[in-house]
Order: structure tokens, then sequence, then C-alpha cells
């Protein structure tokens, strides 16, 4: 169709609209997780969104690789580790949590830029999860975020944000915080989701460090692990 009274108007093609019943009969591929993750986060799409983000030494790493052993079951992972790179810091993250369980299902590059990073999921073959640490080292823009959703649609993303307060770290992480399917906010090592997937409920990372707060201390997943409650 052509805009009216401009017969030089370039032309716009609509698609078409969904009905309801489009919407009823859809099909998405989603990924059947253990039931303490699926309490955690839902029964999740295979391109899902996620940002994790809370104060420094409070399990946002640790929470992140406990969740990419799971994921790697359904697809191989790429972490662009630009806070901590190839490091002993990182080493000692791995070992704890004993990584080499999925070698062969997971890369790590050191300390790469937005740029770079695109190149490479372009190429064939490249990782269907991608893990950024972090958002605020890879200075990412909320642009280039939705540039990267639109460019790869069919991966799945988790960003790693840095915490002012209670929210994300700056406004991008703030904007992007609204955009992902996944919100986790990590205190004293428990992940705290919403998700719009289901689950939401709280997941003790750390039993033995844990400080729970005293409303979610009968709902946690991992609930059967010891953690301390808060009485803050």
């Amino acid at each position: 169709m052509q805009q009216q009274n401009d017969p030089n108007a370039p032309k716009i093609r609509l698609k078409r609209a969904l009905t309801v019943k489009d919407m009823y009969e859809a099909k998405f591929d989603s990924w059947e997780l253990p039931d303490e993750w699926k309490r955690c986060i839902g029964q999740v799409s295979n391109n899902f969104s996620m940002i994790i983000w809370g104060n420094s030494g409070k399990g946002k790493t640790r929470f992140a690789l406990m969740l990419i052993k799971i994921l790697s079951e359904y697809g191989n992972v790429i972490m662009d580790c630009l806070e901590e790179g190839k490091s002993l810091t990182m080493q000692k993250a791995f070992q704890e949590m004993n990584m080499m369980d999925i070698m062969g299902k997971m890369l790590l590059v050191d300390r790469e830029k937005y740029s770079t990073l695109v190149y490479r999921l372009k190429r064939k073959k490249s990782p269907k999860i991608v893990v950024i640490n972090s958002l605020q080292h890879m200075r990412m823009t909320y642009e280039q975020w939705t540039e990267l959703r639109e460019k790869f649609r069919k991966k799945c993303f988790i960003l790693i944000s840095h915490c002012e307060g209670k929210e994300p770290a700056g406004a991008a992480a703030k904007s992007i915080r609204y955009d992902v399917d996944i919100k986790v906010h990590v205190q004293d090592y428990v992940a705290y989701p919403v998700s719009r997937f289901g689950g939401s409920t709280p997941f003790v990372i750390w039993p033995e460090r844990a400080v729970i707060k005293p409303e979610w201390k009968n709902l946690c997943s991992n609930k059967n692990q010891k953690a301390v409650t808060s009485c803050h």
C-alpha cells in the first residue's frame, strides 16, 4: 500500500497480524531443566535472555557457572570474560565449580570487545549460549544490546552486571533489565529471580555462606541445603 496523496512514497509492506488462534497454536522450543532450576527460572525458551546483578564477591559468577553447567546439556557455551579474563581468580572459580565436567562444551574468550564478539558469533557453528561478564567492562550500550538480540535471535544471552544499590549499575544495564526475559538479583549467595517463564523462587548458591531473607526461608530452591536466615 502507498501513503495517501503521495504517489512517490515508498511502499510499506505489512506483516500479517496474528489472530488469537495463531497465538494459541504457535509452537516454541523450550528446555526441560532440572526441578530446582525450573522452580528458579521456569521452563525457559531455547533463546532466553537474562541479566544477573549483585555486589562483588556475593555469588554472581558462581551462580552463572552453575547455570552454564546445566545449560551445556542443550548447547555449547561461550563466556566473554572481560572483568577477570584469563586469570588466577577465574581459574580458581572454574576449579571450585568443577568446570572440567563440561570440557568440550564451553569456551572462554579473554576480554573480547563488542565488535570482535559479534564477528565471532557470526561464524558458522558458533556457540548457542553466550555469557558476557560484565556489561560494564564491555561498555555495552542499550542500542548495542538490541542490535545483538536482533542479529542473533536464536541464541541465548546471559549478561552479568555490577550493582548500584539494589539495581544494575548504569543506564544501559537498567534498560536491559526491563528488556530481558529473566532478571536475577544476587545477594549474599542467594539468587532472587523474576522470570517471564514462571518459577521465580530464590536459589541458594552457596549454602555455607548464604544469608536468606526471612520471608523466603521456607521457599528457596535448593532449600534442603543449609543456609542462614538474614536478620536484616
